[in-house]
């Protein structure tokens, strides 16, 4: 697993061995990261569910201001600090070791706002559907912010009210949703 592009280009990354950790694959990070690109630079970047790192590394890598790292697996944790610090992006990383729910709730109380929130839960659990409703219920996301879903391909999404998809992208057993809010 390697970084795809930008100052961290080509750094390999480690990955939990043992856990129920699925790095998204290259060419999907690719794709997701192309459609993304022209918002990256300067943002503010929430990885929930982060496993490795990936995500929110490629997202430093490329110009995020500042990502922030929720992930409630303590190895995993240590697995992100070590990625960060082989890339050497650790100045602008932040790495909350929560659960979810309560991450997203603290954000909320610190009135932090996010450009882009990237969220891989664990499939068919339904962690998807629960998350987006928080961080609609919390107005996490900046106006003209995004929201991107990786999910398993047979999960189906009620969105919040305020929200709409702007693409949906179908791999073998991954979806991949990329949500904005409705214009008004």
């Amino acid at each position: 697993m390697k970084v795809i592009a930008g100052i961290a280009h080509g750094c390999n990354l480690k990955s939990p061995n043992g856990l129920e950790v699925r790095p998204t694959i290259a060419r999907i990070k690719e794709s997701i990261f192309n459609v993304i690109m022209p918002e990256i630079s300067g943002s503010f970047f929430l990885d929930l569910f982060s496993g490795s790192g990936a995500i929110g590394i490629e997202a430093l890598s490329r110009g995020s201001s500042k990502t922030y790292f929720v992930e409630k697996n303590k190895l995993c944790v240590n697995i992100i600090k070590n990625n960060l610090a082989l890339t050497k992006l650790n100045k602008n990383a932040e790495i909350i070791c929560k659960d979810v729910r309560n991450a997203l709730k603290e954000f909320y109380q610190k009135n932090i706002l996010f450009d882009i929130i990237f969220m891989d839960p664990p499939y068919y659990k339904n962690l998807a559907q629960e998350t987006l409703f928080l961080i609609a219920q919390y107005k996490l996301l900046k106006d003209n912010g995004i929201i991107i879903i990786e999910n398993g391909s047979r999960e189906i999404l009620d969105l919040p009210i305020q929200f709409d998809f702007f693409k949906i992208k179908r791999y073998n057993t991954t979806t991949i949703n990329y949500i904005k809010e409705r214009i008004k």
